[in-house]
């Protein structure tokens, strides 16, 4: 993508990935993959769009759990400025809010967790589509 590459969804797997128990990916800790895929995202999504794009004005995060945490305190401090949401199913953690860290000396900025139905683009997933939850459906109704 950096390199000027396009995505395109396929019908079938274009590579199966084997587990086997000396690879070294089970070595390589959860929060060194996930950084390296933060970092990808502000540099291709964040950084890398016009003035006028939409994710230049916010963003929501699907998802109020430790994924969806770790996704946001990994942002940078201009990449956590611009979320404006987490959405989320699980009644217990709607209405409440979700502490993100500004920088050293400044307050915590309190960001609301709302119902998934209220999504709206843009926004990033930070659940697992396979679980289900209804991801799938909100995001299809939203391309509608």
């Amino acid at each position: 993508l950096e390199s000027n590459g396009l995505l395109h969804r396929v019908r079938k797997p274009l590579l199966t990935y084997r587990c086997h128990p000396g690879q070294r990916s089970w070595r390589l800790p959860r929060r060194a993959v996930q950084d390296a895929k933060v970092a990808a995202f502000e540099r291709q999504v964040l950084q890398g769009s016009a003035e006028a794009s939409p994710w230049r004005q916010g963003f929501s995060i699907v998802g109020a759990g430790r994924d969806a945490r770790d996704f946001c305190r990994a942002l940078s401090l201009s990449g956590r400025a611009l979320v404006k949401s987490f959405h989320e199913v699980d009644a217990k953690k709607i209405g409440k809010t979700v502490a993100v860290q500004m920088g050293p000396g400044e307050k915590d900025r309190q960001v609301p967790v709302v119902e998934q139905a209220k999504l709206e683009a843009p926004f990033v997933v930070c659940v697992a589509l396979e679980r289900g939850y209804g991801v799938r459906k909100t995001i299809a109704e939203i391309g509608r």
